[in-house]
Protein backbone atom coordinates (compact mmCIF):
# COMPACT_ATOMS: atom_id res chain seq x y z
CA UNK A 1 0.00 0.00 0.00
CA UNK A 2 2.81 2.61 1.13
CA UNK A 3 4.51 1.69 -2.55
CA UNK A 4 1.46 2.51 -4.51
CA UNK A 5 1.06 5.92 -2.77
CA UNK A 6 4.49 6.88 -3.13
CA UNK A 7 4.39 6.08 -6.85
CA UNK A 8 1.06 8.19 -7.00
CA UNK A 9 2.80 11.13 -5.37
CA UNK A 10 5.95 10.93 -7.39
CA UNK A 11 3.90 10.78 -10.69
CA UNK A 12 1.75 14.32 -9.74
CA UNK A 13 5.42 16.12 -8.68
CA UNK A 14 7.13 17.34 -11.75
CA UNK A 15 9.70 19.48 -9.62
CA UNK A 16 12.67 18.89 -7.32
CA UNK A 17 11.63 21.16 -4.58
CA UNK A 18 8.37 19.29 -4.15
CA UNK A 19 10.62 15.86 -4.14
CA UNK A 20 12.37 16.76 -1.16
CA UNK A 21 9.69 18.31 0.50
CA UNK A 22 7.68 15.01 -0.53
CA UNK A 23 10.26 12.86 0.99
CA UNK A 24 10.79 15.22 4.58
CA UNK A 25 6.98 14.79 4.97
CA UNK A 26 7.12 10.49 4.58
CA UNK A 27 10.03 10.77 6.56
CA UNK A 28 8.37 12.28 9.55
CA UNK A 29 5.21 10.30 9.10
CA UNK A 30 7.48 7.14 9.46
CA UNK A 31 9.33 8.77 12.66
CA UNK A 32 6.10 9.84 14.19
CA UNK A 33 5.00 6.48 13.67
CA UNK A 34 8.12 4.93 15.21
CA UNK A 35 7.30 7.00 18.32
CA UNK A 36 3.85 6.23 18.82
CA UNK A 37 4.63 2.90 18.37
CA UNK A 38 7.30 3.45 21.51
CA UNK A 39 4.87 5.75 23.65
CA UNK A 40 2.54 2.95 25.16
CA UNK A 41 -0.23 4.50 27.77
CA UNK A 42 1.23 2.92 31.29
CA UNK A 43 -2.72 3.24 32.91
CA UNK A 44 -3.90 0.74 30.63
CA UNK A 45 -1.61 -1.92 31.30
CA UNK A 46 -1.80 -1.80 35.11
CA UNK A 47 -4.95 -3.63 35.94
CA UNK A 48 -3.99 -6.24 33.47
CA UNK A 49 -0.40 -6.46 34.62
CA UNK A 50 -1.17 -6.66 37.91
CA UNK A 51 -3.61 -9.56 37.56
CA UNK A 52 -0.76 -11.49 35.36
CA UNK A 53 2.14 -10.38 37.88
CA UNK A 54 -0.53 -11.99 40.87
CA UNK A 55 -1.39 -15.10 38.44
CA UNK A 56 2.50 -15.93 37.48
CA UNK A 57 5.54 -14.34 39.29
CA UNK A 58 7.25 -11.40 38.67
CA UNK A 59 10.70 -12.55 37.52
CA UNK A 60 9.02 -14.47 34.81
CA UNK A 61 6.54 -11.71 33.73
CA UNK A 62 10.20 -9.49 33.42
CA UNK A 63 11.69 -12.17 31.61
CA UNK A 64 9.24 -12.39 29.10
CA UNK A 65 8.47 -8.53 28.72
CA UNK A 66 12.15 -8.33 27.57
CA UNK A 67 11.60 -11.22 25.38
CA UNK A 68 8.58 -9.75 23.83
CA UNK A 69 10.63 -6.16 23.72
CA UNK A 70 13.55 -7.79 21.76
CA UNK A 71 11.15 -9.00 19.39
CA UNK A 72 9.18 -6.19 18.54
CA UNK A 73 12.34 -4.08 18.00
CA UNK A 74 13.65 -6.75 15.55
CA UNK A 75 10.44 -6.71 13.52
CA UNK A 76 10.12 -3.14 13.85
CA UNK A 77 13.86 -3.03 12.35
CA UNK A 78 13.14 -5.38 9.36
CA UNK A 79 10.84 -3.24 8.50
CA UNK A 80 12.32 -0.15 8.19
CA UNK A 81 15.18 -1.49 6.43
CA UNK A 82 12.53 -2.67 4.17
CA UNK A 83 10.98 0.92 3.68
CA UNK A 84 14.42 2.43 3.42
CA UNK A 85 15.46 0.23 0.39
CA UNK A 86 12.16 1.08 -1.44
CA UNK A 87 12.09 4.45 -1.37
CA UNK A 88 16.06 4.94 -2.18
CA UNK A 89 15.35 2.40 -5.24
CA UNK A 90 12.25 4.60 -6.01
CA UNK A 91 14.53 7.73 -5.81
CA UNK A 92 17.49 5.96 -7.80
CA UNK A 93 14.16 4.82 -10.86
CA UNK A 94 13.54 9.07 -10.88
CA UNK A 95 16.37 9.98 -11.61
CA UNK A 96 17.44 7.57 -14.01
CA UNK A 97 15.78 8.77 -17.72
CA UNK A 98 16.11 5.10 -18.97
CA UNK A 99 13.18 4.61 -16.38
CA UNK A 100 9.27 4.78 -17.82
CA UNK A 101 8.56 6.86 -15.39
CA UNK A 102 11.15 9.58 -16.11
CA UNK A 103 9.28 12.31 -17.99
CA UNK A 104 11.58 15.62 -19.32
CA UNK A 105 9.96 18.87 -19.24
CA UNK A 106 8.53 19.31 -23.00
CA UNK A 107 8.64 22.93 -22.31
CA UNK A 108 12.13 23.97 -22.69
CA UNK A 109 13.15 27.60 -22.73
CA UNK A 110 14.62 28.98 -26.04
CA UNK A 111 18.51 28.53 -25.18
CA UNK A 112 19.75 30.49 -28.27
CA UNK A 113 18.92 33.69 -26.63
CA UNK A 114 21.77 34.46 -24.15
CA UNK A 115 19.52 36.42 -21.87
CA UNK A 116 17.24 33.11 -21.79
CA UNK A 117 19.86 31.10 -21.47
CA UNK A 118 21.63 32.78 -18.74
CA UNK A 119 18.81 32.62 -16.75
CA UNK A 120 17.82 28.93 -17.38
CA UNK A 121 21.71 28.08 -16.15
CA UNK A 122 21.63 30.18 -13.11
CA UNK A 123 17.95 28.94 -12.17
CA UNK A 124 19.78 25.45 -12.67
CA UNK A 125 22.75 26.13 -10.75
CA UNK A 126 20.57 27.12 -7.64
CA UNK A 127 18.33 24.14 -8.37
CA UNK A 128 21.21 22.08 -8.25
CA UNK A 129 22.82 24.27 -5.33
CA UNK A 130 19.32 23.56 -3.50
CA UNK A 131 19.04 19.99 -4.62
CA UNK A 132 22.81 19.24 -3.28
CA UNK A 133 22.05 21.14 0.24
CA UNK A 134 18.69 18.71 0.36
CA UNK A 135 20.34 15.77 -0.81
CA UNK A 136 22.80 15.94 1.94
CA UNK A 137 20.36 17.21 4.51
CA UNK A 138 18.30 13.14 3.50
CA UNK A 139 21.45 11.73 3.59
CA UNK A 140 22.40 13.17 6.69
CA UNK A 141 18.74 12.56 8.10
CA UNK A 142 19.50 9.06 6.87
CA UNK A 143 22.97 8.41 8.44
CA UNK A 144 21.36 9.66 11.72
CA UNK A 145 18.60 6.92 11.63
CA UNK A 146 21.32 4.63 10.47
CA UNK A 147 23.17 5.35 13.57
CA UNK A 148 19.99 5.60 15.62
CA UNK A 149 18.66 2.02 14.51
CA UNK A 150 22.41 0.67 15.01
CA UNK A 151 22.39 1.37 18.57
CA UNK A 152 18.68 0.17 19.34
CA UNK A 153 19.89 -2.93 17.68
CA UNK A 154 23.03 -2.88 19.85
CA UNK A 155 20.89 -1.92 22.94
CA UNK A 156 18.37 -4.73 21.88
CA UNK A 157 21.79 -6.97 21.31
CA UNK A 158 22.84 -6.01 24.67
CA UNK A 159 19.32 -6.67 26.37
CA UNK A 160 19.16 -9.86 24.37
CA UNK A 161 22.74 -11.34 25.71
CA UNK A 162 21.33 -9.90 28.87
CA UNK A 163 18.18 -12.24 28.96
CA UNK A 164 20.08 -15.46 27.55
CA UNK A 165 22.57 -14.47 30.09
CA UNK A 166 19.72 -14.03 32.60
CA UNK A 167 17.88 -17.51 31.26
CA UNK A 168 21.45 -19.05 31.35
CA UNK A 169 21.96 -18.17 34.99
CA UNK A 170 18.28 -19.38 35.27
CA UNK A 171 18.62 -22.77 33.29
CA UNK A 172 21.84 -23.20 35.45
CA UNK A 173 20.43 -22.18 39.43
CA UNK A 174 17.29 -24.39 38.29
CA UNK A 175 19.76 -27.49 37.46
CA UNK A 176 22.05 -26.71 40.79
CA UNK A 177 18.16 -26.51 42.34
CA UNK A 178 17.66 -30.10 40.73
CA UNK A 179 20.69 -31.52 41.23
CA UNK A 180 20.82 -30.38 44.61
CA UNK A 181 17.15 -31.89 45.54
CA UNK A 182 18.15 -35.18 43.45
CA UNK A 183 21.45 -35.47 45.69
CA UNK A 184 19.32 -34.78 49.02
CA UNK A 185 16.48 -37.56 47.42
CA UNK A 186 19.88 -39.95 46.67
CA UNK A 187 21.23 -39.43 49.97
CA UNK A 188 17.50 -39.76 51.93
CA UNK A 189 17.37 -43.16 49.43
CA UNK A 190 20.69 -44.39 50.28
CA UNK A 191 19.84 -43.71 54.37
CA UNK A 192 16.71 -45.79 54.06
CA UNK A 193 18.56 -48.64 52.45
CA UNK A 194 21.63 -48.86 55.27
CA UNK A 195 18.44 -49.04 57.70
CA UNK A 196 16.74 -51.34 56.21
CA UNK A 197 20.19 -53.39 55.82
CA UNK A 198 20.52 -52.96 59.24
CA UNK A 199 17.03 -54.29 59.92
CA UNK A 200 17.60 -57.58 57.70
CA UNK A 201 20.81 -58.32 58.90
CA UNK A 202 19.20 -57.74 62.84
CA UNK A 203 16.53 -60.34 61.39
CA UNK A 204 18.83 -62.80 60.55
CA UNK A 205 20.79 -62.98 63.15
CA UNK A 206 17.49 -63.11 65.40
CA UNK A 207 16.63 -65.83 63.20
CA UNK A 208 19.74 -67.62 63.23
CA UNK A 209 20.10 -67.56 67.16
CA UNK A 210 16.48 -68.66 67.28
CA UNK A 211 17.30 -71.85 64.89
CA UNK A 212 20.30 -72.26 67.31
CA UNK A 213 17.87 -72.41 70.28
CA UNK A 214 15.74 -74.53 68.54
CA UNK A 215 18.56 -77.05 67.40
CA UNK A 216 19.83 -77.17 70.53
CA UNK A 217 18.36 -80.25 72.92
CA UNK A 218 17.28 -79.81 76.43
CA UNK A 219 19.08 -81.13 79.06
CA UNK A 220 16.43 -84.30 80.05
CA UNK A 221 16.98 -85.02 76.34
CA UNK A 222 20.96 -84.85 76.72
CA UNK A 223 20.87 -86.84 79.47
CA UNK A 224 18.70 -89.56 78.11
CA UNK A 225 21.09 -89.80 74.86
CA UNK A 226 23.84 -89.59 77.28
CA UNK A 227 22.69 -93.01 79.16
CA UNK A 228 21.67 -94.61 76.20
CA UNK A 229 25.11 -94.20 74.37
CA UNK A 230 26.86 -94.92 77.72
CA UNK A 231 25.37 -97.99 79.56
CA UNK A 232 22.35 -99.24 77.19
CA UNK A 233 24.13 -99.12 73.65
CA UNK A 234 26.93 -101.20 74.87
CA UNK A 235 24.93 -103.94 76.72
CA UNK A 236 22.92 -103.81 73.17
CA UNK A 237 25.79 -104.11 70.71
CA UNK A 238 27.28 -107.09 72.92
CA UNK A 239 23.51 -109.39 72.80
CA UNK A 240 24.02 -108.35 69.08
CA UNK A 241 27.43 -109.68 68.86
CA UNK A 242 26.60 -112.50 70.54
CA UNK A 243 23.47 -113.34 68.52
CA UNK A 244 25.11 -112.98 65.21
CA UNK A 245 27.78 -115.18 66.58
CA UNK A 246 25.05 -117.74 67.47
CA UNK A 247 23.57 -117.20 64.02
CA UNK A 248 26.67 -117.67 62.28
CA UNK A 249 27.17 -121.08 64.28
CA UNK A 250 24.01 -122.48 63.69
CA UNK A 251 22.77 -121.16 59.99
CA UNK A 252 20.74 -123.31 58.03
CA UNK A 253 21.87 -124.59 55.29
CA UNK A 254 20.12 -122.87 52.22
CA UNK A 255 17.24 -124.53 50.26
CA UNK A 256 18.73 -122.62 47.00
CA UNK A 257 22.23 -124.43 47.66
CA UNK A 258 20.92 -127.72 48.43
CA UNK A 259 18.71 -127.60 45.21
CA UNK A 260 21.59 -126.65 43.22
CA UNK A 261 23.53 -129.48 44.65
CA UNK A 262 20.81 -132.03 44.24
CA UNK A 263 20.75 -130.77 39.96
CA UNK A 264 24.51 -130.73 39.72
CA UNK A 265 24.37 -134.42 41.26
CA UNK A 266 21.68 -135.36 38.82
CA UNK A 267 23.11 -134.15 35.83
CA UNK A 268 26.71 -135.54 36.76
CA UNK A 269 24.59 -138.86 37.55
CA UNK A 270 22.71 -139.03 34.23
CA UNK A 271 25.81 -138.03 32.36
CA UNK A 272 27.45 -140.99 33.81
CA UNK A 273 24.70 -143.09 33.50
CA UNK A 274 24.60 -142.24 29.15
CA UNK A 275 28.32 -142.48 29.35
CA UNK A 276 28.09 -146.29 30.50
CA UNK A 277 25.74 -147.02 27.89
CA UNK A 278 27.62 -145.67 25.52
CA UNK A 279 30.40 -147.66 26.33
CA UNK A 280 28.34 -150.98 26.67
CA UNK A 281 26.72 -149.78 23.06
CA UNK A 282 30.28 -149.56 21.43
CA UNK A 283 31.21 -152.75 23.47
CA UNK A 284 28.37 -154.82 21.99
CA UNK A 285 29.11 -153.36 18.54
CA UNK A 286 32.91 -154.34 18.60
CA UNK A 287 31.87 -157.69 20.04
CA UNK A 288 29.35 -158.80 17.39
CA UNK A 289 31.50 -160.13 15.05
CA UNK A 290 33.67 -162.30 17.65
CA UNK A 291 31.45 -164.98 18.32
CA UNK A 292 33.79 -166.70 20.95
CA UNK A 293 33.39 -163.65 23.93
CA UNK A 294 33.48 -164.29 27.85
CA UNK A 295 30.13 -163.44 29.52
CA UNK A 296 31.67 -163.68 32.84
CA UNK A 297 33.37 -160.40 32.04
CA UNK A 298 30.78 -158.58 31.18
CA UNK A 299 28.83 -159.84 34.29
CA UNK A 300 31.32 -158.70 36.33
CA UNK A 301 31.20 -155.33 34.73
CA UNK A 302 27.54 -155.30 35.18
CA UNK A 303 28.08 -156.21 38.55
CA UNK A 304 30.68 -153.31 39.33
CA UNK A 305 28.54 -150.54 37.52
CA UNK A 306 25.39 -151.85 40.13
CA UNK A 307 27.75 -151.54 43.02
CA UNK A 308 28.86 -148.23 41.94
CA UNK A 309 25.19 -147.11 42.05
CA UNK A 310 24.40 -148.33 45.09
CA UNK A 311 27.25 -146.79 46.81
CA UNK A 312 26.52 -143.23 45.67
CA UNK A 313 22.35 -143.88 46.37
CA UNK A 314 23.73 -144.79 49.69
CA UNK A 315 26.14 -141.77 50.11
CA UNK A 316 23.26 -139.37 49.02
CA UNK A 317 21.13 -141.17 51.27
CA UNK A 318 23.69 -140.36 54.06
CA UNK A 319 23.85 -136.85 52.77
CA UNK A 320 20.56 -136.42 53.56
CA UNK A 321 20.60 -137.82 57.34
CA UNK A 322 23.31 -135.69 57.71
CA UNK A 323 21.47 -133.10 56.76
CA UNK A 324 18.23 -133.68 58.50
CA UNK A 325 20.36 -133.99 61.69
CA UNK A 326 21.62 -130.46 60.84
CA UNK A 327 18.48 -129.42 61.13
CA UNK A 328 16.90 -131.30 64.07
CA UNK A 329 19.99 -129.56 65.88
CA UNK A 330 19.13 -126.18 64.85
CA UNK A 331 15.55 -126.30 65.70
CA UNK A 332 16.44 -127.64 69.22
CA UNK A 333 19.11 -124.58 69.24
CA UNK A 334 15.89 -122.28 68.64
CA UNK A 335 13.89 -123.89 71.15
CA UNK A 336 16.30 -123.00 73.56
CA UNK A 337 17.71 -119.26 72.68
CA UNK A 338 13.38 -118.16 71.70
CA UNK A 339 11.76 -120.25 74.52
CA UNK A 340 8.14 -119.80 73.98
CA UNK A 341 6.53 -117.23 76.53
CA UNK A 342 3.80 -118.46 79.09
CA UNK A 343 1.02 -116.32 79.10
CA UNK A 344 -0.29 -115.78 82.83
CA UNK A 345 -3.46 -114.68 82.15
CA UNK A 346 -4.05 -118.18 80.35
CA UNK A 347 -2.36 -119.66 82.88
CA UNK A 348 -4.63 -118.31 85.76
CA UNK A 349 -7.38 -119.11 83.64
CA UNK A 350 -6.90 -122.46 83.20
CA UNK A 351 -5.77 -123.06 87.08
CA UNK A 352 -9.58 -121.44 87.32
CA UNK A 353 -11.32 -124.02 85.39
CA UNK A 354 -9.25 -126.96 86.90
CA UNK A 355 -9.99 -125.85 90.71
CA UNK A 356 -13.88 -125.05 89.19
CA UNK A 357 -13.84 -128.69 88.01
CA UNK A 358 -12.26 -130.11 91.55
CA UNK A 359 -14.68 -128.39 93.54
CA UNK A 360 -18.02 -127.80 92.29
CA UNK A 361 -20.91 -125.12 93.73
CA UNK A 362 -24.01 -126.67 93.93
CA UNK A 363 -27.54 -126.52 94.00
CA UNK A 364 -30.39 -127.41 95.91
CA UNK A 365 -33.17 -128.96 93.10
CA UNK A 366 -37.11 -128.80 93.24
CA UNK A 367 -36.96 -131.90 94.94
CA UNK A 368 -34.28 -131.46 97.28
CA UNK A 369 -32.17 -133.57 95.86
CA UNK A 370 -28.12 -132.40 95.67
CA UNK A 371 -27.01 -131.59 92.16
CA UNK A 372 -23.75 -129.28 91.38
CA UNK A 373 -23.69 -127.41 88.37
CA UNK A 374 -20.50 -128.49 86.93
CA UNK A 375 -21.47 -131.55 87.07
CA UNK A 376 -21.68 -134.06 84.10
CA UNK A 377 -24.21 -135.10 81.77
CA UNK A 378 -23.15 -139.16 82.58
CA UNK A 379 -23.30 -138.85 86.40
CA UNK A 380 -26.96 -137.16 86.46
CA UNK A 381 -27.66 -139.84 83.75
CA UNK A 382 -26.65 -142.26 85.84
CA UNK A 383 -28.88 -141.14 88.58
CA UNK A 384 -31.33 -140.60 87.02
CA UNK A 385 -31.07 -144.69 85.75
CA UNK A 386 -30.74 -145.69 89.52
CA UNK A 387 -34.50 -144.32 90.43
CA UNK A 388 -36.70 -146.74 89.47
CA UNK A 389 -39.89 -145.51 87.56
CA UNK A 390 -43.43 -146.95 88.20
CA UNK A 391 -45.26 -147.35 84.91
CA UNK A 392 -48.93 -148.67 84.88
CA UNK A 393 -49.58 -151.31 82.23
CA UNK A 394 -52.74 -149.91 80.31
CA UNK A 395 -55.12 -152.69 78.25
CA UNK A 396 -55.06 -152.10 74.92
CA UNK A 397 -56.82 -153.45 72.53
CA UNK A 398 -54.93 -155.90 70.05
CA UNK A 399 -53.58 -154.77 67.32
CA UNK A 400 -51.77 -156.57 64.13
CA UNK A 401 -48.13 -156.03 64.36
CA UNK A 402 -46.40 -155.35 61.12
CA UNK A 403 -42.60 -156.49 61.13
CA UNK A 404 -40.09 -154.35 59.32
CA UNK A 405 -37.08 -155.50 58.40
CA UNK A 406 -34.06 -153.44 57.78
CA UNK A 407 -31.83 -153.16 55.16
CA UNK A 408 -28.09 -153.78 56.25
CA UNK A 409 -25.29 -150.80 56.05
CA UNK A 410 -22.01 -151.45 54.51
CA UNK A 411 -19.49 -149.33 56.13
CA UNK A 412 -15.84 -149.85 54.85
CA UNK A 413 -14.25 -148.18 58.12
CA UNK A 414 -10.12 -148.26 56.68
CA UNK A 415 -10.93 -146.80 53.64
CA UNK A 416 -12.30 -143.93 54.69
CA UNK A 417 -10.47 -143.21 57.54
CA UNK A 418 -7.16 -143.51 54.19
CA UNK A 419 -9.29 -140.63 52.24
CA UNK A 420 -9.79 -138.62 55.42
CA UNK A 421 -5.80 -138.77 56.50
CA UNK A 422 -4.78 -138.06 52.63
CA UNK A 423 -7.36 -135.34 52.66
CA UNK A 424 -5.63 -134.03 55.73
CA UNK A 425 -2.11 -134.53 54.37
CA UNK A 426 -3.31 -131.84 51.35
CA UNK A 427 -4.96 -129.40 53.31
CA UNK A 428 -2.08 -129.29 56.25
CA UNK A 429 0.78 -129.04 53.36
CA UNK A 430 -1.53 -126.32 51.77
CA UNK A 431 -2.08 -124.87 55.06
CA UNK A 432 1.67 -124.82 55.81
CA UNK A 433 2.55 -123.48 52.53
CA UNK A 434 -0.07 -120.08 53.33
CA UNK A 435 1.85 -119.95 56.03
CA UNK A 436 5.01 -119.23 54.95
CA UNK A 437 4.07 -117.19 52.21
CA UNK A 438 1.88 -115.33 53.74
CA UNK A 439 3.03 -113.80 57.66
CA UNK A 440 4.83 -110.71 55.41
CA UNK A 441 1.69 -109.60 54.06
CA UNK A 442 -0.11 -109.97 57.50
CA UNK A 443 2.83 -108.07 58.86
CA UNK A 444 2.12 -105.58 55.97
CA UNK A 445 -1.37 -104.78 56.91
CA UNK A 446 -1.69 -104.59 60.48
CA UNK A 447 -1.79 -100.81 61.40
CA UNK A 448 -0.57 -101.06 65.13
CA UNK A 449 2.91 -102.19 66.13
CA UNK A 450 2.12 -103.99 69.28
CA UNK A 451 -0.62 -106.19 67.19
CA UNK A 452 1.86 -106.62 64.57
CA UNK A 453 4.31 -108.51 66.49
CA UNK A 454 2.03 -110.18 68.68
CA UNK A 455 0.32 -111.79 64.93
CA UNK A 456 3.87 -112.58 64.02
CA UNK A 457 4.94 -114.40 67.38
CA UNK A 458 1.38 -116.19 66.65
CA UNK A 459 2.41 -117.15 63.36
CA UNK A 460 6.06 -117.73 64.26
CA UNK A 461 4.65 -120.61 66.96
CA UNK A 462 2.58 -121.70 64.04
CA UNK A 463 5.18 -122.67 61.78
CA UNK A 464 7.22 -124.37 65.13
CA UNK A 465 4.03 -126.67 65.80
CA UNK A 466 3.97 -127.28 61.95
CA UNK A 467 6.95 -128.04 61.65
CA UNK A 468 7.31 -130.70 65.00
CA UNK A 469 4.60 -132.28 63.32
CA UNK A 470 6.13 -132.82 59.92
CA UNK A 471 9.55 -134.10 61.01
CA UNK A 472 7.45 -136.63 63.36
CA UNK A 473 6.20 -137.68 60.28
CA UNK A 474 9.53 -138.56 58.88
CA UNK A 475 10.42 -142.17 58.22
CA UNK A 476 14.58 -142.77 58.47
CA UNK A 477 14.56 -145.60 56.97
CA UNK A 478 12.99 -144.38 53.46
CA UNK A 479 15.40 -141.88 53.48
CA UNK A 480 15.66 -142.00 49.62
CA UNK A 481 11.94 -141.71 48.95
CA UNK A 482 10.40 -139.14 47.11
CA UNK A 483 7.89 -138.24 49.65
CA UNK A 484 10.34 -138.00 52.34
CA UNK A 485 12.21 -135.56 50.53
CA UNK A 486 9.34 -133.03 49.92
CA UNK A 487 8.43 -133.37 53.36
CA UNK A 488 12.00 -132.86 54.64
CA UNK A 489 11.55 -129.30 52.09
CA UNK A 490 8.46 -128.00 53.62
CA UNK A 491 10.15 -128.76 57.12
CA UNK A 492 13.04 -126.65 55.90
CA UNK A 493 10.93 -123.71 54.68
CA UNK A 494 8.98 -123.99 58.03
CA UNK A 495 11.51 -123.65 60.28
CA UNK A 496 13.34 -121.21 58.02
CA UNK A 497 10.12 -119.16 57.91
CA UNK A 498 9.54 -119.47 61.32
CA UNK A 499 13.06 -118.01 61.95
CA UNK A 500 12.39 -115.25 59.98
CA UNK A 501 9.00 -114.15 62.15
CA UNK A 502 11.23 -114.15 65.13
CA UNK A 503 14.40 -112.31 63.63
CA UNK A 504 11.61 -109.93 62.97
CA UNK A 505 10.55 -109.61 66.46
CA UNK A 506 13.78 -109.05 67.79
CA UNK A 507 14.81 -106.04 64.95
CA UNK A 508 11.56 -104.49 66.66
CA UNK A 509 12.83 -105.18 70.14
CA UNK A 510 16.50 -103.76 69.22
CA UNK A 511 14.75 -100.71 67.79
Amino acid sequence: MAANQLSKILISIDNSGQVASALQSINKKFAMKFEEAKEVPKELLKPPIEAIINEIGPEEIEAKLKKAQIREAKRQKKELEEKLNKVTGKIEVLYNPESPSFKPNSLRPNLQNSQVRQEFFDNEKKKAKETTKKLQKYYLQQQRLKQQIESNIEKIEKLANKDKEVENKEKELAQKQKEEQYMRELEKMQEKKLQRQKEFEEAKKRKIEFEELQKKKPLFVKLEEKYKAEIEMPELEKRKEELAKKRMLYQPINLEQLQDHARKYETIRKEQIKKIEEDLKKSIENTKGNMNWNSTMWNARALEEEKQLRKASSQSNLEKIKKIEKRNKYAELVKEVFSPTIDKFKQQELEDRISKLKHPVEKWNEKNNRISLNQSLSDTEKKIKKKKIKVKKIETPAITEVKTTREPKFIDYLGERRKAREEQEKNGSKVSNEIDVNWEDELMSADNSKEKFKKIKKKAELLEKEARKKELLLIPKNVGDYKTIETAENVDKLIIGSIKAKLAVLEHVET
